[in-house]
């Protein structure tokens, strides 16, 4: 079976392909960000306890999905906590060990302000990062420097964080630090 395609056929199927591939492109781009902002469930629940092994840790909420670095080559000791979603933009809540290389040099910045989170005297910020809202707070214990924060995504549907909303801080509040006396890694 032979086919016979005119030049107005060969014509019409290079249009129509160029515009589907045009529209595949530049779309997905005119498609307003889909905000992700699960409410989690509270109480927060021991069982959902992300423990890291140089020993701190922090409650995720039900259902969502964390990530544990403890790769010493790479300097990261990192616990992030995210919703199980392929979303753009997704809030992400963590908690980090500073390794001995690894200095807060953002610290200094006339945006971070001293007060307590728990019973410890940090560094704390709040505020607009990027295309997120960011709540951060870096201190110390027992000679090592940690950070504890979330960031929550500003949707171009005009939602704002102005402050991280109260359902989130049973889980920012549940960081805990092992006594190094208790931790065989340290």
């Amino acid at each position: 079976m032979k086919l016979n395609f005119t030049k107005n056929d060969i014509f019409l199927f290079i249009t129509i392909s160029l515009i589907a591939f045009g529209l595949g492109i530049y779309l997905p781009f005119t498609i307003p960000i889909r905000l992700v902002d699960p409410k989690p469930k509270l109480p927060p629940e021991e069982e959902n306890r992300i423990s890291h092994p140089r020993g701190f840790s922090i409650i995720a909420p039900k259902g969502w999905e964390s990530f544990v670095d403890a790769n010493d080559s790479n300097g990261l000791s990192l616990i992030v906590i995210q919703p199980d979603t392929n979303a753009r933009w997704a809030p992400k809540l963590y908690a980090q060990l500073y390794t001995e290389n690894d200095n807060p040099y953002y610290i200094d910045s006339n945006l971070y302000n001293q007060a307590k989170f728990l019973e410890y005297d940090a560094e704390v910020y709040e505020g607009r990062c990027g295309d997120y809202h960011q709540w951060q707070a870096v201190f110390s214990y027992e000679g090592d420097r940690y950070s504890v924060g979330i960031i929550l995504p500003h949707g171009e549907d005009e939602t704002r964080y102005n402050k991280v909303p109260d359902y989130w801080w049973p889980f920012i509040n549940s960081f805990s630090i092992e006594s190094k006396a208790s931790n065989p890694l340290e």
